[in-house]
């Protein structure tokens, strides 16, 4: 019972994202090259996503950055190997860090895809930590409706659900 408020509901972890919508190199590409560029980005930071975690937490060793955003230009060939990552924008903490986003993008491989072709691509990513949850930041909550919720007690309250605000033509007198 002393314990109560400080058990951890999630641990803190190193979230990697989309830090946007991966498009092809070329600025010209009709719309069916721009889908597949942007399915292809996504899916190299999904699979390649537990490598460029752990890229990040040991750079973040020698240098505590809480979020990092990178660019990174690379061609993915035709049979789904990465090919030429290069970093154009933003860096992973330091030259370290670079190197092993290059190589774990490098290293990973994709399904062939449909182009038949190697397809350059810009494929931003975002790095960051993510706080531990605690119990105590969320309370269980009863709505008007007699539903039941957890909410939360970190950051700004929440505005309030729609059916709190009256839109009656009688409230509007």
């Amino acid at each position: 019972m002393l314990d109560a408020g400080n058990q951890v509901i999630e641990e803190a972890r190193v979230l990697v994202r989309a830090g946007g919508l991966p498009h092809p190199l070329a600025s010209d590409a009709d719309a069916p090259l721009r889908r597949s560029a942007r399915q292809l980005g996504l899916d190299l930071i999904e699979t390649a996503r537990p490598e460029l975690r752990r890229c990040y937490e040991v750079a973040m060793t020698r240098d505590p950055i809480m979020v990092a955003r990178v660019e990174v230009q690379l061609t993915v060939q035709a049979d789904g190997r990465v090919s030429q990552p290069r970093l154009t924008d933003g860096s992973l903490v330091d030259a370290e860090g670079d190197a092993c986003l290059a190589q774990a993008l490098r290293d990973t491989a994709l399904p062939s895809h449909e182009l038949g072709q190697p397809l350059a691509l810009v494929v931003p990513i975002q790095f960051f930590l993510q706080d531990a949850t605690y119990d105590s930041e969320l309370f269980w909550r009863e709505r008007p409706n007699g539903a039941k919720a957890y909410g939360s007690t970190a950051g700004a309250d929440p505005m309030p659900a729609i059916d709190f605000f009256d839109f009656s033509s009688a409230a509007r007198r």
